[in-house]
């Protein structure tokens, strides 16, 4: 049996919800679980616990966190860093000990996530079980990228703190109890072999994905100009500013909107929006209403465990433009362009290229649809079932 712990709706619960249609979930523990907000028959639906339950997990094993110890943790004073450590701590006794009420024993399997998942990988070694930690981003190397880019760009945003050595070291003891190490992508398996991870205990598998965005092959309207989506933090380490880059540059034939929470200076997000319709935080529904207004989305990041944007612009139809610093799902010159770190004049090109040839930003389109479906779940549950 597998016992799968997670803070958050990481891949809208794609890894837990497949294990318990085959009958393979032992528990699954998480901090929120809100069937209450998800039932059309509630009073009270605030949409964003409503998305923290998935409806096919109805009748599965599952232990949650009170509201109360979730509000606790939420409130404690200390900076992220200190909040997600204390957090990982608390979260990972409390997984933990719901795995050994829940029987947790030899030839079973614990996966857990970083930052989150030391207690449970101590465990599973205790009674015999295997210990799969799954790394979300490439680690040290991507708090190191955000620090050199906001030196560079002072104007942009201010600077964040580095993690402290209580966080970096717990993911380092993560990586030393588990079995092995799961990441997303090549860019994340580089970063943590520079940081002393053994190549043999390290894994690359693709995160599962179940869409909920299927919008079918897109054709281009040659009557507006093309419409250019950013989704995801408005941050350096995002490449917001490439975004915004290619958007000065772009000129007439080109609408450029943008998606998500920013950490942006007033001075700067005031020029931004000159060249972007930024829209700010949206939900998941929102989301997807974006991306069907759009017609390809640019992920211009400069590092990122993977990118799960991607797909879900994907299986919505649109060509993704991203950096070789994420996930590899843009295959180049099939679904979309591979285009280098920090360079808005690629990004420009590569949108030119796709606006004024309709048919094979049709056929990119259709690639991109089709490219969703190695993601799906049992795929990704076949790749750990063959660790």
């Amino acid at each position: 049996m597998w016992y799968v712990s997670q803070i958050g709706r990481r891949e809208h619960y794609a890894l837990p919800a497949h294990l318990h249609r085959m009958g393979e979930l032992g528990l699954f523990a998480t901090d929120i679980w809100a069937p209450w907000a998800a039932s059309p028959r509630s009073l009270f639906r605030p949409e964003k616990l409503a998305q923290r339950f998935e409806a096919s997990m109805g009748d599965a094993p599952v232990a949650y966190r009170s509201f109360l110890a979730n509000l606790i943790e939420r409130v404690r004073p200390g900076d992220s860093y200190r909040r997600w450590t204390r957090e990982g701590r608390s979260f990972g006794a409390f997984a933990s000990d719901a795995f050994a009420r829940a029987g947790l024993k030899a030839g079973d399997v614990v996966i857990g996530y970083t930052a989150a998942n030391l207690e449970q990988l101590i465990l599973a070694k205790e009674r015999g079980a295997k210990a799969l930690h799954v790394q979300v981003d490439p680690g040290l190397a991507w708090y190191e990228m955000r620090h050199h880019e906001q030196s560079a760009h002072p104007e942009v945003e201010e600077a964040a703190p580095m993690p402290s050595a209580e966080f970096i070291e717990r993911i380092g003891c993560e990586w030393q109890e588990a079995d092995r190490i799961l990441v997303h992508s090549e860019h994340s398996k580089v970063a943590l072999i520079a940081q002393g991870v053994s190549p043999n205990r390290c894994t690359i598998i693709p995160p599962s994905f179940t869409s909920i965005n299927t919008s079918g092959v897109r054709r281009l309207d040659p009557s507006r100009p093309l419409r250019v989506l950013f989704v995801g933090s408005h941050c350096l380490a995002k490449g917001f500013h490439v975004f915004v880059d290619a958007a000065r540059q772009a000129g007439t034939g080109f609408h450029f909107v943008s998606v998500g929470s920013h950490t942006l200076k007033p001075a700067y997000l005031a020029q931004a929006c000159k060249h972007v319709s930024i829209l700010g935080a949206k939900t998941r529904a929102g989301v997807k209403e974006a991306m069907d207004r759009a017609d390809v989305l640019v992920f211009p990041t400069l590092s990122d465990g993977f990118g799960l944007v991607q797909l879900e612009a994907m299986a919505a139809g649109l060509p993704v433009i991203a950096t070789p610093a994420c996930g590899e799902v843009v295959q180049d010159e099939i679904n979309g362009r591979i285009v280098p770190l920090r360079d808005a004049s690629a990004v420009v090109t590569a949108l030119r290229e796709l606006r004024d040839n309709p048919s094979k930003y049709e056929q990119f389109s259709q690639a991109a649809c089709e490219r969703v479906r190695d993601f799906v779940p049992a795929k990704h549950f076949a790749a750990l079932m063959a660790l």
